[in-house]
């Protein structure tokens, strides 16, 4: 299960949020385990759905916009799935999902709307799983919601569970007058400055997707697909709240668009647990193809904070992001390399010039070459 747009310091309690936004998620987390330190390949969409089909970085898939196809020599998971016996099913709500470029290609059964509501995709889930489900084949379903995503219009039911719980966002909301789908307006159509307002709107989007989730849970249950299976529960990037000046995601490659939620639920895991240390989102597609075909686990294998490289080619400039140790390097093509300590500054907030050469060499070397971790996947073959 994918979520849109869910930075991962607002998942409430469970990711060490203070509202109480996504309960089902945290009643989730008591039997998974959860990758505190999850960093997605991309600050959208398009490009992280492919990674987590291919195993493979922006860089090395190349689908980096929308016009772009994911080459056929490059399998999805689907595709292996498909071929090993099971029967796959994609139900989908994001517009890059209406014209497949590699996120859907090899599911037997794809449904894909533009922003259809959370529910109207659990009605499909059902009536597909009451039809078409295959009892004979295992199962692989990926579901992908939408309501965290822009605009903010939560039902008043979200805004009234989460109303006695405090804002702690505060301040004043920059360059509000041409932000799209993001502006929150007024009675009298003026755009909204208080940034709690938006944090409140964003948090009940999330409580109303979470909502949504559990009823997903149930469908699944009723039909056999419970905690005997392997879940995953994820996002596909964050968002930004005017935290370095921007609003939305997709065009930078700050903490808030990178910094993603990952539970995984193994089959029989009846206790919870936390991994501290930083992950690849990339590698929920090994996780998912060891369970279904073989081969490593790279999320049963962490034992210390991963390098992971995150790309964008959305903003006015291509970007990339280089995570390693407790260093972050950020390259903005035609300007020179900033960097960060992270144990100084976790936040992001204070860019040194003149980054050490070792970080640098090893962006440039995952740069110019594959930064697959599995090369002996037939992924990456």
């Amino acid at each position: 299960i994918t979520i849109d747009t869910v930075r991962a310091d607002h998942v409430g309690p469970s990711g060490g949020y203070g509202r109480p936004t996504m309960p089902i998620i945290g009643s989730f987390a008591a039997s998974s385990t959860v990758y505190t330190q999850t960093i997605a390949p991309a600050s959208w969409t398009l490009p992280t759905m492919v990674s987590l089909a291919t195993g493979l970085g922006p860089l090395d898939h190349t689908v980096r916009t929308v016009e772009r196809q994911l080459p056929t020599s490059m399998p999805t998971l689907a595709e292996e799935l498909e071929a090993a016996g099971y029967q796959t099913a994609f139900f989908g709500v994001n517009p890059v999902f209406l014209v497949d470029r590699g996120p859907t290609r090899g599911f037997s059964s794809v449904w894909t709307d533009r922003g259809a509501a959370a529910g109207a995709a659990n009605q499909h889930v059902r009536t597909w799983l009451d039809t078409a489900r295959q009892h004979d084949r295992p199962l692989f379903l990926h579901v992908h919601y939408y309501e965290p995503h822009c605009p903010y219009r939560p039902p008043q039911q979200a805004l009234d569970a989460l109303s006695s719980a405090p804002v702690a966002a505060g301040g004043k909301a920059t360059d509000v007058e041409n932000i799209g789908c993001h502006a929150i307006r007024d009675d009298g159509g003026e755009t909204a400055t208080d940034l709690a307002e938006y944090h409140r709107r964003y948090d009940a989007e999330l409580w109303s997707v979470d909502a949504a989730l559990g009823r997903l849970r149930r469908i699944l249950g009723e039909r056999g697909i419970d905690e005997h299976d392997l879940w995953v529960i994820t996002a596909d990037h964050g968002e930004s709240f005017w935290e370095h000046g921007e609003v939305g995601h997709s065009r930078t490659l700050w903490r808030e668009e990178l910094h993603v939620p990952l539970l995984v639920h193994r089959p029989g895991q009846a206790q919870g647990t936390a991994v501290p240390h930083r992950v690849a989102l990339t590698d929920v597609h090994q996780t998912l193809r060891a369970a279904g075909i073989g081969g490593v686990d790279p999320l049963l294998q962490v034992d210390g904070d991963q390098d992971v490289l995150s790309a964008t080619d959305a903003g006015p400039r291509p970007l990339l992001a280089w995570h390693s140790g407790r260093q972050k390097l950020l390259r903005t093509e035609g300007l020179p390399d900033v960097w960060f300590d992270l144990d100084a500054d976790p936040l992001e907030q204070r860019p040194l010039s003149a980054p050490p050469p070792d970080l640098v060499g090893a962006l440039d070397n995952c740069a110019s070459k594959k930064c697959w971790r599995f090369p002996s996947s037939p992924t990456s073959s």
